[in-house]
């Protein structure tokens, strides 16, 4: 608690309207893996000068040891058969009835925890002195799996240290989380329920209080929701009709829960265009800046292609020469990046190969921005609790997490922008 209050101290004093205005905050996808937080704070973020804040220089030093060991592996296997901590396969996603909560008293107990789990040869490498091994001590896919956990306690450090910094911005993007609306807008028999609060069991009566001002707060400029409990709790008081009050809350809500999916009128390409084929399924055209080499063709035609079709319908991309088209550019180290929603260039990391199921995941999302979808998930910081928390809005949806995929919801919504 003590770091944590000393962390406050030293954050700059973002007005709300600066914080609004910020054009440097590291927007990170909540499931990004290590490298993403290398490439944007690397040598920072990995300082020992750090631990005076957090106190996490142990799960940061334990975390890149974990990776040195799995490069030294990597040096003696043959291309094809090096090992790798992320795949298709080992995608989570981070639900929204399951959000990520971290904070430095928590990573610390994430890493306490598991600990005890790893086997005894993995420990006495990476806790211990013992040399790195040319092969994994124990079974290939147990190595991989602990890896991996261990990996991902490193990555809630790194991603703490990304934003501390941002503790007063992320404090005003609490406003954003929808949990209430997305609950109560589903929960059975709602507008009984909430006619009849009284008669509800005390843990139903709780979580539909918070949900409640959960939906005040998304509408309020409150800097925490303090104000928007004494309402709710005001109405409950006065067993006011508390299905009407989420009615005169809801349209509010489910409008900043639908954009998160639409593309907003100043993102749509022009360039772009909604066909007929000869078989009379639809097609979009989406020309790209031809990048000059077969293989970059290859990985642009085979990810894009493959991802943006659904059922009859799919996109094309055919390659041209000049225009102000969509192009894929390669710098070393960057975190990959649209230049805005809807634009046009998209920056891909240099180093990292073009067979790596991360850099393939990555264009087919960075993609979805040049078409203008923006990315769905949240993060917000909670004051009274010290704690940051994300979520994704779907999972299974290739704009808020690594495991999703293209969805009907894009299709209609490509139609209804692109279709005139």
């Amino acid at each position: 608690m003590k770091t944590l209050m000393l962390l406050s101290l030293l954050l700059l004093p973002f007005t709300a309207t600066a914080a609004r205005e910020l054009k440097n905050f590291p927007d990170i996808p909540p499931d990004a893996d290590s490298s993403f937080y290398l490439s944007l704070g690397g040598a920072k973020l990995l300082s020992g000068d750090m631990d005076a804040l957090d106190g996490l220089s142990n799960v940061v030093a334990l975390g890149e040891r974990n990776l040195k060991w799995l490069e030294y592996i990597n040096s003696f296997r043959p291309m094809g058969e090096k090992l790798s901590l992320t795949s298709k396969d080992s995608q989570r996603g981070i639900p929204i009835d399951k959000p990520s909560e971290y904070n430095p008293p928590l990573i610390q107990q994430k890493l306490v925890d598991l600990k005890p789990q790893i086997p005894e040869a993995m420990q006495k490498v990476i806790f211990g002195n013992e040399a790195f091994t040319k092969e994994p001590p124990v079974a290939l896919a147990d190595y991989i799996n602990w890896s991996r956990e261990l990996d991902r306690v490193y990555q809630s450090a790194l991603r703490w240290r990304t934003m501390a910094p941002w503790l007063s911005y992320l404090a005003e993007r609490r406003h954003n989380d929808l949990r209430g609306w997305y609950f109560l807008s589903r929960l059975e028999n709602r507008a009984d329920k909430l006619r009849h609060y009284e008669e509800l069991g005390d843990d139903v009566r709780m979580k539909v209080r918070g949900w409640l001002v959960n939906m005040c707060f998304n509408d309020n400029d409150d800097d925490t929701p303090a104000g928007c409990e004494r309402v709710v709790d005001g109405k409950i008081a006065a067993k006011a009709d508390l299905e009407a009050y989420y009615q005169e809350l809801a349209p509010h809500s489910a409008g900043m829960f639908n954009g998160y999916f639409a593309i907003p009128s100043y993102a749509a390409r022009r360039e772009v265009r909604w066909e007929v084929g000869a078989n009379g399924n639809p097609i979009v055209t989406a020309p790209f800046l031809d990048p000059g080499t077969a293989a970059v063709r290859s990985f642009l035609k085979d990810n894009i292609e493959d991802e943006w079709r659904f059922q009859n319908w799919r996109l094309e991309l055919p390659f041209q020469s000049s225009g102000s088209i969509p192009r894929v550019v390669f710098r070393p180290g960057v975190t990959p990046n649209v230049n805005g929603l809807g634009g046009d260039t998209i920056t891909m990391n240099s180093q990292q190969p073009l067979t790596e199921y991360d850099a393939q995941w990555t264009i087919r999302h960075e993609y979805g921005h040049v078409l203008g979808f923006p990315d769905c998930y949240v993060e917000f910081y909670e004051r009274e609790r010290n704690v940051i928390v994300n979520y994704q809005f779907d999972i299974e949806n290739l704009m808020c997490s690594r495991r999703g995929h293209i969805q009907e919801r894009h299709l209609s919504e490509m139609k209804r922008v692109y279709s005139n």
